[in-house]
């Protein structure tokens, strides 16, 4: 959960690395790192999830703790039509929002739905998490 990486990151970072350095680093505000480590804000933007890694010099994976699950020794499990629906539904929010993006953000955006439909045992798609997915992902 993000709170708990976030908030572990910032306590590996030392005591002179608070919500407010991070703040000024990442330009997402501190209200909103409050959130995020309280768990008010559950699912914050892609684009704010990117800003905070950047300014804590991690990955997203890393700061999301998906590292192992998707890059590590273990391997995402192949569940052909789950896998097939995420990209399916993918491309039809990309194009009901006219939305081009180049393979490598396609493909995180598909992975990133597939890995969450995955660790919540779920056959089908949930398609209110990958609109906000896209949603969140292709915000100007």
């Amino acid at each position: 959960m993000l709170k708990n990486s976030l908030a572990k990151k910032l306590a590996e970072k030392g005591d002179g690395f608070k919500r407010s350095v991070l703040s000024r680093k990442s330009g997402v505000t501190e209200a909103t790192l409050y959130q995020i480590v309280t768990g008010i804000i559950k699912n914050p933007g892609v684009f704010t999830v990117a800003k905070i890694a950047d300014a804590l010099d991690c990955s997203m994976d890393e700061l999301l703790e998906r590292r192992a699950f998707l890059h590590g020794t273990e391997e995402m499990i192949l569940k052909p039509d789950l896998f097939q629906s995420c990209v399916l539904t993918t491309l039809d929010l990309l194009r009901q929002k006219n939305q081009t993006l180049n393979i490598t953000n396609c493909w995180q955006m598909i992975s990133g739905i597939y890995a969450y439909c995955l660790s919540k045992n779920l056959e089908t798609v949930d398609t209110e998490f990958a609109n906000g997915f896209v949603e969140n992902a292709t915000q100007k």
